[in-house]
């Protein structure tokens, strides 16, 4: 059945099909081209391709009556009729075209303009002609300048190679002005100058002009040296019919080098007329402040409750003058202030301030140095002032010899004076009654001696007396003895042991007595007193005596072994000393050396060890351990750090008082700083150390070198993170941003980021999930309560530290809804 259907179908496509198809081809219809060889309305067109092949021509169609043929891929509409008439494709010439422009179209004498041509003619072949100003072949489009001396104009014929019989002219007239172009010259005021670094100098610029009608020259300045930058004030100016000025300002930065005379070019330019002219600038480098400090008088003598004064100068050595301060740099001596009148000065040459040292009745008598210290912005400098502070004035009579035979004569009495200040008289008395045998001339030396002043006749002790009056002060008195005797006395003295390391106790002190005296002994024994008197109880500074025995008739005679223990108990020389007194004979005193030394103290156990490198401060902690084989506590340790195994320039210098006992364990710490500062180690630097240690008595070890070591090549991250929510629910995700700094890149620290090569470990406890290497990850937690959150982060050189924060994960707040009641 279908196949009957589809038979059916044939048929009748067949009988609909077949009167179009005569009507098309069978001639029915002979007006299916136009007179243009074009289809009419109503003709079926078709189209092929017509290949447009040829330079400057575009592809037309053009009928023909010959048979069909094959299309050839032509793009031209065609028509089927009667004697298949086609249209076929031939070639036509694109109509050309040109345009040219003067730009500017009027100038002034001497002047130029610039000729900007175009035509749409074919490249290949084709080419446009110059005439009237100019001549010659040009391309299709150009620009070309041009400098006519009167009005001018300029043409332009451009053909199409397609057909040589179309073409298109165009042309520019260029309008000459017989006035003459403007034109100027351009100079500086002063021509050469100097700046200082950081400065600025200025010169003017002026703009004269020589031709034309005065216009608008624009100032530029090149071949600036590095660090200078150049500014016009104005920036461009207009001579009119005479002249104009601009201020240029150039300006040296605070790093810009050193130069001599380099020249700058400064250029006017006004259209295309330009001139320049030159400034040669010398770039002066300052010279830092130096400066030196002098003390006029260095040195001085004051009486206790008193005041001295010395002139400090500031001398300017190099530099600009800087504001100087004084101030006193060591520690001044118990009882002494200080004052500085002026507190500062600035010395352009010099300048000077007074300082006045003031002491009170508590100060010690002594010679101290004083450090004074002069302090700039830029420099310092100390000078010494040596200040001798006296006790009131007091004074010594001796007699020489001061004891003897009956009829002594011809004996020297000598006054020591110390204290006060100021020439001294000497008034002598052989007696000790008055009127004085002797006054002296007014004289500076602090000992005066008068040969064979006294006489004495009879056995038996006489005072001999001195007045002395120093400077401005009360006079003060003084008394000794002369002793005559007839027996004679004698003594030796040993000290048994006479040596030793400190403390040395036990030394018996025995004294055996000869002579021709006889009678009860006194024995006086001193533990250190090296003067050759027999005076029992002589005034300062002569010590009193250890150790007393008076009327016995043992002899030899020994001090108890305890007598001078607190006396030797440091280390040093001694002279332990007996006077023996008998019957009427003059006494005699003996005298035996005790040494007593002192073993330098020991510094072992250098260590050295470094802190986490993951704190915000890390550290080194320095430790060595004090001993002494005399026991001695310590005093004082030194301790050096240097980048250098000599020691030449030590970034750590301290020294440390103290008082520790035997042994004792030193410690010292020092921090990492990421910027090079005093007092601090630097990072990815080997440094060398080493310690010194001081006992109470003053002997020092050697120099004692802990082991090397190098600091990091920079600080270690500090991990920092924060999280939103702070306080999230349960099973709420939670943001974790990175906040850390890390040092690989950047000194003083800058963000981390993988994209330096940084990385990060998270870990999540009770997370999930429990662990990420993002940067910012994301975790949620399932539980309510504490939960720990650790992140570790590693910068691209490997080092790693990690920070630990808890937070608490909660349930959500229950929510309501209100229902109607039941």
């Amino acid at each position: 059945m279908k196949y009957k259907y589809l038979i059916f179908t044939i048929f009748l496509f067949i009988i609909l099909i077949t009167p179009i198809l005569v009507r098309a081809y069978g001639g029915a219809d002979l007006g299916c081209l136009g007179s243009d060889g074009c289809c009419k309305s109503g003709c079926l067109p078709k189209t092929v391709n017509c290949p447009d092949t040829r330079a400057g021509c575009i592809v037309q169609c053009k009928d023909t009556s010959q048979e069909c043929p094959p299309l050839d891929n032509y793009e031209c509409a065609y028509c089927h009729g009667p004697g298949f008439r086609v249209q076929k494709c031939f070639y036509a010439a694109i109509p050309p075209i040109c345009s040219i422009t003067a730009s500017p179209s009027s100038i002034s004498l001497g002047d130029s303009s610039v000729l900007t041509w175009s035509a749409n003619i074919d490249s290949i072949g084709s080419s446009c002609t110059a005439s009237g100003g100019w001549s010659g072949t040009k391309t299709k489009t150009g620009n070309e300048t041009v400098y006519p001396t009167s009005t001018t104009t300029y043409n332009l014929t451009c053909k199409n190679v397609c057909d040589s019989t179309e073409s298109a002219t165009c042309s520019a007239t260029v309008t000459v002005s017989t006035v003459p172009a403007f034109n100027f010259n351009i100079t500086t005021n002063p021509t050469s100058g100097s700046v200082t670094r950081g400065n600025s100098v200025t010169t003017a610029v002026t703009v004269t002009k020589t031709a034309g009608t005065g216009a608008t020259v624009n100032l530029t300045a090149t071949s600036l040296p590095t660090g200078v930058t150049a500014s016009f004030n104005p920036s461009s100016c207009n001579p009119g019919t005479s002249s104009c000025t601009s201020t240029l300002t150039l300006s040296a930065n605070s790093t810009a080098p050193a130069i001599t005379s380099d020249a700058i070019t400064v250029t006017g330019t006004s259209g295309a007329t330009f001139h320049s002219t030159t400034y040669n600038l010398t770039v002066v480098v300052p010279v830092a402040f130096n400066f030196n400090l002098t003390a006029n008088p260095s040195s001085g003598s004051v009486v206790k409750g008193h005041s001295t004064t010395s002139t400090i100068t500031a001398t300017k050595t190099s530099g600009t003058a800087e504001a100087v301060s004084f101030s006193i740099s060591s520690t001044l001596p118990t009882g002494v202030t200080k004052s500085f009148s002026p507190t500062s000065c600035t010395p352009n040459s010099t300048c000077t301030s007074i300082l006045t040292l003031t002491t009170t009745n508590s100060a010690s008598p002594g010679t101290y140095n004083i450090t004074v210290k002069g302090t700039s912005a830029s420099a310092s400098d100390t000078v010494v002032y040596a200040l001798n502070i006296t006790v009131p004035v007091s004074c010594t009579i001796t007699a020489n010899p001061d004891s003897g035979k009956e009829a002594l004569s011809d004996v020297d009495l000598t006054v020591n004076v110390t204290g006060g200040t100021g020439n001294i008289v000497y008034k002598m008395d052989c007696t000790g009654l008055m009127p004085y045998d002797f006054t002296s001339p007014s004289t500076s030396a602090t000992s005066y001696t008068k040969s064979d002043l006294c006489n004495y006749y009879e056995v038996g002790t006489h005072m001999v007396q001195a007045e002395v009056t120093r400077g401005s002060s009360d006079p003060v008195t003084c008394t000794n003895t002369v002793t005559l005797y007839a027996p004679t006395l004698s003594c030796t003295l040993s000290a048994t042991p006479y040596s030793g390391s400190h403390p040395l106790s036990g030394v018996i002190l025995k004294a055996d007595v000869s002579g021709t005296a006889t009678g009860t002994i006194n024995y006086t024994f001193y533990c250190n007193r090296n003067d050759t008197s027999t005076a029992i109880n002589p005034v300062p500074p002569n010590p009193p005596w250890n150790y007393k025995k008076d009327g016995i008739t043992t002899e030899p005679y020994s001090a108890p072994a305890t007598t001078c223990n607190s006396v030797y108990a440091n280390s040093g020389n001694y002279t332990a000393k007996v006077i023996v007194e008998r019957s009427n004979a003059v006494p005699t005193q003996c005298q035996k050396t005790v040494t007593v030394t002192n073993d330098p103290p020991v510094a072992s156990g250098l260590s050295v060890t470094s802190s986490s490198q993951c704190i915000t401060a890390p550290y080194y902690s320095f430790s060595w351990t004090y001993s002494d084989s005399d026991d001695d506590n310590e005093s004082q340790f030194l301790f050096q750090i240097d980048n250098n195994s000599n020691f030449s320039s030590p970034v750590i210098d301290r020294s440390i008082s103290v008082d520790y006992p035997s042994p004792s364990s030193n410690n010292q710490t020092v921090t990492l700083a990421t910027i090079i500062t005093d007092g601090y180690l630097s990072f990815n630097t080997k440094y060398y150390w080493r310690a010194r240690v001081i006992d109470e008595y003053g002997a020092t070890s050697n120099w004692v070198n802990g082991s090397s070591f190098i600091t990091p090549a920079h600080h270690y991250p500090m991990p920092d993170f924060t999280n939103v929510p702070a306080r999230p629910n349960v099973d709420e995700t939670v943001q974790f941003t990175d906040a850390s700094k890390c040092f690989d890149d950047n000194p003083v620290g800058s963000g981390c980021s993988t994209a330096t090569g940084d990385s990060y470990n998270w870990i999540f406890t009770g997370g999930t999930p429990g662990s990420s290497t993002l940067e910012n990850p994301t975790s949620r937690f399932m539980t309510p309560g504490k939960h720990n959150v650790t992140l570790q982060v590693s910068d691209s050189d490997g080092f790693a530290c990690s920070k630990t924060k808890s937070l608490n994960a909660n349930y959500p707040m229950p929510t309501w809804k209100e229902i109607l009641p039941f």
